[in-house]
């Protein structure tokens, strides 16, 4: 009982510690941007990694938030196998080319992150297996 109660606070620990040494590292990826972190509720990024169908269903989805000031999207795609020609305009969009999101070890593929009391609340991948329910949840949030 007392090794399960330990085991139990030190995932916690650092499941913890994890988020928030993610949070950092996605503040200083914004901060090189010119941009801050506390000016938003999510964080939306576009890959041509993964599932592309699933990576152009979701720029898709997130198009229509594109005027929504709480909104950043990090494009890290060229546009070859993702449409992304409406987000070459914001002024709530990071252009990674270069895919150095990626090198955060954050996620690997499109997805959602939305923010809460300075911290990554949720994660969502965007992947094939569950996708309507992860859009729907994703609109649920924006």
């Amino acid at each position: 009982m007392k090794n399960s109660v330990l085991a139990l606070v030190v995932l916690l620990f650092f499941s913890c510690s994890q988020k928030d040494t993610d949070y950092f590292k996605l503040k200083t990826f914004i901060e090189t941007h010119n941009l801050k972190i506390e000016n938003y509720n999510n964080i939306l990024i576009v890959s041509e990694t993964g599932c592309i169908n699933c990576s152009k269903s979701f720029a898709l989805l997130i198009q229509r938030q594109l005027k929504k000031e709480k909104s950043l999207f990090v494009i890290s795609a060229s546009g070859k196998a993702v449409d992304i020609s409406e987000f070459l305009e914001s002024k709530n969009t990071i252009l990674d080319y270069q895919d150095d999101f990626s090198r955060l070890n954050i996620t690997q593929h499109s997805s959602a992150i939305f923010l809460k009391d300075n911290a990554i609340d949720i994660i969502i991948n965007i992947k094939a297996k569950g996708i309507k329910e992860d859009f729907s949840f994703i609109n649920s949030r924006l």
